[in-house]
């Protein structure tokens, strides 16, 4: 009759109390997909996986300052210029998104994908911001007649708005 004996609980071997490795996970690049994920904008299909699910991926990106607009914006750049159909749940969202970086080239990391609809829309608030701040334009940003108060005729610009592209 054999003795029973408890499986060893401080062993030496280290096999048998090795668990599975992680990589580091670059925090820059957690935040990147945290902030993708939490975009409106995402395709539904990236909930698949977790910020730190994506963050490897994203290293890259995270490292060249792209936000969450960029990375959605190269796939809507991947499927309009390409002309290639994603599925609107593929099997393998990471490697969906890989091969679109890898479209984009990992040494054109620096041409951020929506860098220049982010800087439109940046110029435009401050428009915005300045015209609401004038008391001499309209809401358009048109010179005010200061006695009627309406827009001067011939219209003309607000002098505020020469000193925003300035």
């Amino acid at each position: 009759m054999k003795k029973k004996r408890r499986a060893p609980r401080d062993s030496t071997d280290e096999r048998a109390g090795s668990k599975r490795k992680h990589r580091a996970v670059d925090p820059q690049a957690v935040k990147l997909a945290a902030h993708w994920l939490s975009d409106p904008q995402t395709p539904r299909w990236a909930h698949r996986h977790s910020a730190k699910g994506w963050a490897p991926l994203l290293t890259a990106p995270a490292a060249h300052n792209w936000v969450s607009a960029d990375i959605n914006q190269l796939i809507r750049d991947y499927r309009g210029i390409t002309g290639h159909w994603i599925a609107t749940d593929p099997h393998h969202p990471i490697k969906l998104l890989a091969g679109i970086l890898k479209w984009h080239g990992k040494d054109n990391l620096d041409d951020r994908p929506a860098a220049a609809i982010l800087a439109q829309e940046a110029e435009a608030a401050a428009r915005r911001r300045a015209i609401n701040e004038c008391d001499r334009c309209s809401e358009y940003g048109w010179e005010l007649d200061p006695t009627s108060g309406l827009e001067r005729e011939p219209v003309a610009r607000c002098s505020h708005i020469h000193h925003i592209h300035a």
